[in-house]
């Protein structure tokens, strides 16, 4: 076995230079037509911190992107951490009042933009946000920029050598703003360390060759074909068309380019194109999220494209419902994993094996910890529950985040003295540490005493044929303490009425679980991680005056 690459004493600067310096002339990021080695991304790279270093940036300054995913993306992330500063990557499609807080927030002295996406004015919004930040220093444009802005190209990339030595592995790295599913985004602060965390404990797993597992090996050829002889020791691709501002995207930037693969960057997610860029880049691992993965499998492209590349699929970010996993088994014909991670632990803590696990274990379970890793499954007072039991799921690993940003009471309340993090996630536990997710804390319904996990009526659900997507939430009531409502997206051509989701409700669900209500609905509101925002959901009904 090879020595690591990614080891405690680096940065996420000197990771990427070290990675640099074992494969230099390895394929590194792909994005359009382009290309780059690992020795000219890193030369991209040192040239951005040289010019935000001539701009006066300085250890602890707080650097915000607003970019779609692209090249200058990847600059963006790693040359930050060249000079101490810390990244604050942000959500291009957020609007003034979600800038004005971050900004404000995070007092970013510099910003990288693009002054347009999508119809988004984000050069308008910064504009008139300007006089109410003190923090910011400077604004920096892709493309051309006006007075009082700069031009990316224009920075001045020259000086003297960076100073990256000084730079320690406990600093602070990333400002990471969560998704907001119920409410304004938080800043999770991360140290370098934290950040390398997940692919540090990874590394191992992921590097072994598929060969040494001899027997698994030869099962996966009678069930998946030959395309695992066919990729023998090629280089691996890697493939999230997930926005590198959210963890699933960072996540994987980090663990594609830091373990030595190429990294495949879309600049926004369309299920054809995914697709067709499968086939194109015979991309070997696929990471979505499920509602991109319900996208993708409805998309007619799925049975248009050759797929045989990929030697597996993943996904996460979001509660995955079984019949999902079995319909994206099918379609890719490769081994689905589910991977399990929050922004606070900087990424994965528990995956599926593609190699060990049974086909069921991948399809309902999240696997088990990645090595290096604890897990507990507690009661409301943190006690721990017997196995098989839910309860809220608490993670204790040898580096997690630092805290919230200027929040410690909110950081007390998730982290205690014993350096377990209590996810909100409710959960089991079995002997053999395999772990299901079975909702949110925060999600649970009280009805009439008794309790109901959304995520179990919305697995039930999206195993119907015709439906795509469910999301399930809890209406304040009177009498119940709560009712059950369901909003249901359909497949294509699908035509099912409320009703006819009512009744397959009460074929498989004990009586309490049946939904009261059910709405169809043409989508669903999303948060920029592609969850969906149930407290949108909530605020609906009681707009409509639909609750008691």
């Amino acid at each position: 076995m090879k020595n690591k690459l990614i080891t405690p004493d680096l940065t996420l600067y000197r990771a990427m230079k070290k990675v640099t310096a074992e494969y230099p002339q390895r394929s590194a990021v792909t994005y359009g037509d382009q290309t780059l080695t690992y020795t000219e991304l890193s030369e991209q790279v040192d040239g951005l911190a040289q010019g935000l270093r001539n701009l006066g940036v300085k250890a602890g300054d707080k650097i915000a992107t607003i970019l779609p995913n692209s090249l200058e993306t990847v600059y963006s992330f790693f040359a930050p951490s060249a000079l101490g500063a810390v990244i604050v990557p942000l959500n291009p499609l957020y609007r003034q009042r979600e800038f004005s807080h971050i900004l404000a927030d995070s007092e970013a002295s510099i910003v990288i933009a693009e002054p347009n996406y999508m119809g988004n004015d984000i050069q308008g919004i910064l504009e008139s946000l300007r006089p109410s930040l003190p923090h910011l220093e400077h604004v920096i444009l892709r493309g051309d920029a006006p007075s009082g802005n700069i031009s990316l190209s224009d920075l001045d990339r020259t000086g003297s050598p960076l100073p990256s030595e000084s730079v320690l592995p406990n600093d602070l790295c990333a400002l990471v703003y969560t998704s907001g599913t119920t409410g304004m985004p938080k800043a999770v602060m991360h140290s370098h360390t934290s950040m390398l965390s997940a692919v540090s404990q990874s590394e191992d797993k992921i590097n072994v060759p598929i060969l040494q597992k001899l027997w698994d090996f030869l099962r996966l050829l009678i069930k998946y074909d030959t395309r695992y002889i066919r990729y023998g020791f090629k280089q691996f691709s890697f493939f999230v068309p997930a926005p590198m501002h959210t963890l699933i995207g960072y996540a994987g930037l980090i663990y594609g380019l830091l373990l030595g693969h190429r990294y495949i960057v879309v600049d926004r997610f369309h299920p054809g194109k995914i697709l067709e860029l499968v086939e194109k880049e015979r991309i070997s691992a696929l990471s979505l999220t499920p509602t991109m993965m319900a996208a993708v499998l409805n998309s007619p492209e799925i049975k248009r494209r050759d797929l045989s590349s990929l030697l597996y699929v993943s996904m996460g970010a979001a509660p995955v419902p079984p019949d999902l996993v079995k319909r994206a088994r099918e379609a890719f014909g490769c081994p689905i994993l589910i991977a399990f991670g929050t922004t606070e632990v900087g990424g994965v803590t528990l995956a599926t094996d593609a190699l060990g696990d049974s086909e069921d274990l991948q399809s309902t379970t999240v696997g088990r910890l990645v090595s290096g890793m604890e897990a507990k499954v507690v009661d409301d007072q943190r006690h721990e529950v017997p196995q098989d039991e839910v309860g809220e799921l608490a993670l204790r690993l040898p580096t997690k985040m630092l805290g919230y940003y200027k929040a410690p009471e909110m950081t007390a309340e998730v982290l205690d003295s014993e350096g377990w993090y209590y996810t909100g996630d409710l959960a089991t536990l079995d002997a053999k540490g395999y772990v299901r997710i079975v909702g949110r804390k925060k999600d649970m319904i009280i009805r009439g005493g008794q309790n109901i996990y959304p995520a179990e009526i919305e697995n039930y659900l999206m195993s119907h044929p015709e439906i795509q997507m469910v999301a399930v939430v809890g209406v304040p009531d009177s009498l119940a303490g709560e009712r059950v409502w369901a909003f249901v997206m359909l497949r294509d051509g699908a035509t099912l009425t409320s009703g006819d989701v009512l009744q397959y409700a009460r074929e498989g669900l004990a009586p309490y679980k049946v939904p009261e209500q059910v709405r169809i609905v043409q989508e669903l509101p999303m948060t920029s991680t592609n969850k969906i925002r149930k407290i949108d959901l909530i605020q609906m009904i009681k707009d409509e005056g639909l609750s008691s």
